[in-house]
């Protein structure tokens, strides 16, 4: 065949059927017949010949390697003619020392016989001399790394001697004698005075919460309590000033809702809702007025989160003149688009539009 060397002859395998050896390139196998799978190139075989290169029949070492076999085998003959030997090679080991290398000796084991015992005796050396006594020494520290070593012991011993003196004077300390306790920091004035004498009511409130919670003494409660009590005073005098207006009424319910923000608890609570339940009251609005003279009549519409309107289950109630509205206000007068009412538990007058306002009555 062309192309191939005239030496070379064709790879073969085995025929996965019949077991055959076949030629490694061939698709259908010469004894059994059957069709076969070309081969695998991951799972063919070359030989160095198939490659091009030649095979060395023998390994040379190196000319460093044979230079130290050369060494340690002229040190190992010297040490042995140092010991007494005649520097020849051991000889053969004779007929009677085969034979007597056969014999136990007292530990149970065969002897060695005078090849053996040689060779033996090449390991029992101490340490290797010459030349490699030189490669196998320890290498001596250098003055930078003794130095360091040196200086790291120092620093040891000096903060072992600190911390033993330190351990000394506590353990050992005179009696009667207290270590100094360093100041504490100051902690602020309580402010909230002086904010309640400018009339600064929720800052004041803010300043004594927040020294209670900073340092809970009697004295912060009781300025805690002074500012709560002087923030219901107000809240207090808005709802019943003399003259009274809706703005009094709002500035109430604005007061009472913040100081809740700022001390919350059941203290402004329970104040808030009182204040929130006046302003339902006052928020009821006329829907029909009908004017007619001592019979006039008025439909109003009380405010569906007043206690009035949780009494009755309704909120719609018409009244005539002179009866009461939900027991907290009594009809006076009743004109075309307005009517007049008395606050029984204030007593002031008020005139409600059918536009849903309402103003004090002069």
């Amino acid at each position: 065949m062309q192309g191939r060397h005239p030496n070379s002859r064709d790879k073969t395998r085995m025929c996965p059927y019949c077991r055959m050896e076949i030629s490694a390139f061939a698709t259908k196998c010469f004894h059994c017949g059957e069709r076969v799978e070309p081969q695998r190139w991951d799972q063919r075989h070359f030989t160095m010949e198939d490659l091009g290169g030649a095979r060395k029949a023998t390994y040379a070492p190196p000319d460093s390697v044979m230079a130290a076999l050369e060494t340690f085998r002229a040190e190992l003959e010297g040490q042995r003619i140092s010991d007494g030997g005649h520097g020849s090679e051991p000889s053969a080991p004779s007929d009677e020392g085969s034979s007597s290398g056969g014999e136990a000796s007292d530990s149970g084991l065969p002897s060695l016989d005078e090849r053996s015992q040689f060779l033996a005796s090449l390991h029992e050396e101490a340490r290797p001399t010459g030349a490699f006594a030189r490669v196998c020494a320890r290498p001596r520290p250098s003055l930078a790394r003794r130095l360091g070593t040196i200086a790291a012991a120092i620093i040891l011993l000096a903060a072992l001697g600190l911390g033993g003196f330190g351990l000394y004077s506590i353990t050992f300390a005179r009696p009667g004698t207290v270590p100094a306790v360093p100041d504490l920091p100051q902690l602020p004035a309580n402010e909230a005075l002086e904010l309640l004498k400018e009339g600064q009511l929720l800052d004041a409130l803010d300043a004594a919460r927040s020294a209670v919670v900073v340092h809970d003494t009697e004295r912060n409660r009781a300025i805690q309590e002074e500012v709560r009590a002087a923030v219901k005073a107000e809240i207090h005098a808005r709802l019943n000033a003399d003259p009274w207006s809706p703005e009094d009424l709002e500035e109430a319910v604005r007061l009472a809702g913040m100081a809740t923000i700022r001390d919350p608890g059941p203290f402004f609570t329970e104040l808030e809702a009182e204040v929130k339940q006046e302003e339902y009251a006052y928020r009821m609005m006329l829907v029909r007025p009908e004017p007619r003279g001592r019979r006039g009549r008025a439909r109003f519409r009380l405010h569906r989160q007043s206690e009035a309107a949780q009494e009755l289950g309704e909120e719609f109630v018409t009244v005539g003149i002179g009866e009461e509205i939900a027991g907290r206000f009594r009809l006076i007068e009743v004109q075309r688009g307005r009517a007049k009412v008395e606050d029984l538990e204030k007593g002031r007058r008020l005139i409600y539009s059918v536009d849903g306002s309402f103003i004090p009555a002069e």
